[in-house]
């Protein structure tokens, strides 16, 4: 059994059809895979196991659907299940897309306060927030989002 790299995630949300939860539990229990699942806070926490990897995936349970809402995979071959019944792999594609395009959202608003910030001790004439509000956007526009 290969382990790959682990796929984390806290904050999903991918509507899981039962037939399609029957469906991953049946592929895994094809690959030779243990199921148990429990119950936590209104949780539904499946583990998938072998004797080398625990892998699990954590749902909310809704009227007509489950909600896979956090995930820690350390099996490829669970990826590949997931992919095949729930499209998972595109599932995160977008996720992180929207995350990256959040965070340079965010950070271009912290780039126009500082610059503001910076409008304004220039019309007052405060050297030293000058230099210090300088020193601030230096470092964002270093670490955080890169200019075009």
């Amino acid at each position: 059994m290969k382990r790959f790299s682990k796929d984390q995630f806290d904050n999903l949300s991918i509507q899981v059809k039962k037939n399609q939860l029957n469906e991953i539990v049946q592929e895994v229990n094809e690959l030779k895979y243990g199921v148990f699942w429990g119950f936590d806070r209104g949780k539904m926490i499946l583990t998938i196991h072998n004797t080398e990897i625990k892998n699990l995936l954590t749902f909310v349970r809704h009227k007509r659907y489950m909600e896979l809402v956090s995930v820690h995979i350390l099996s490829k071959e669970i990826i590949d299940v997931l992919n095949k019944v729930i499209d998972y792999t595109t599932h995160v594609t977008i996720l992180k897309e929207r995350e990256a395009q959040t965070k340079k959202s965010v950070q271009y608003h912290e780039i126009d306060y500082y610059l503001c910030e910076l409008h304004e001790y220039i019309l007052q004439g405060d050297k030293s927030k000058i230099t210090e509000t300088k020193a601030i956007l230096k470092n964002l526009l270093h670490n955080g989002v890169q200019m075009l």
